[in-house]
């Protein structure tokens, strides 16, 4: 990619782009970049945007992440193929184990959900039955209004009248 295909996909002005690539320690006549260059600047360009820091704070970042990866990438490239083969084998092991666990977990999960609702679904009509308003209330369906809200009025009998025709 060249210089002024950069500026003007990153909106830069051209003397800020100067600037970086002199911190960067890359010659201002610099007309194409690399790949790895053109990555360099998308990865400034993206701690100074998306991240909201400054170009030369960016530029300290992306250079020690740089320095970071090349030291810690070296011993991974020597490792031997067959812990490699070993690192890979016991990975999709334990990607199997975890495919195999998880309907057994939402399972488990799924009853103890079912659980809670239904306990806490019994205890509150346990706590409704036993309240006397609702106790009053089904009597009153059970023995009908009448009965509930009759009472005996002083001078009445509360015994039932006789039937002559019955003993007969």
């Amino acid at each position: 990619m060249n210089k002024q295909n950069i500026v003007e996909k990153y909106n830069i002005s051209q003397p800020k782009f100067d600037e970086i690539l002199d911190d960067l320690n890359i010659s201002q006549d610099t007309i194409l970049f690399s790949d790895d260059q053109v990555a360099l600047f998308e990865r400034i360009f993206h701690l100074a945007r998306q991240q909201k820091k400054g170009y030369k704070k960016a530029i300290s970042i992306v250079l020690n992440q740089s320095a970071n990866s090349l030291e810690h990438s070296e011993p991974s490239s020597v490792l031997d193929p067959k812990l490699t083969d070993f690192f890979h084998q016991k990975s999709a092991t334990f990607a199997e184990q975890m495919i195999d666990e998880t309907p057994h977990l939402l399972n488990e999960q799924r009853a103890a959900a079912r659980k809670i609702i239904v306990d806490s679904f019994w205890k509150r009509i346990n706590e409704i039955g036993n309240s006397e308003e609702f106790k009053r209330k089904f009597d009153a369906v059970l023995y009908g209004d009448d009965i509930v809200n009759a009472s005996v009025l002083p001078g009445e009998s509360s015994a039932l009248p006789e039937s002559s025709s019955s003993d007969s």
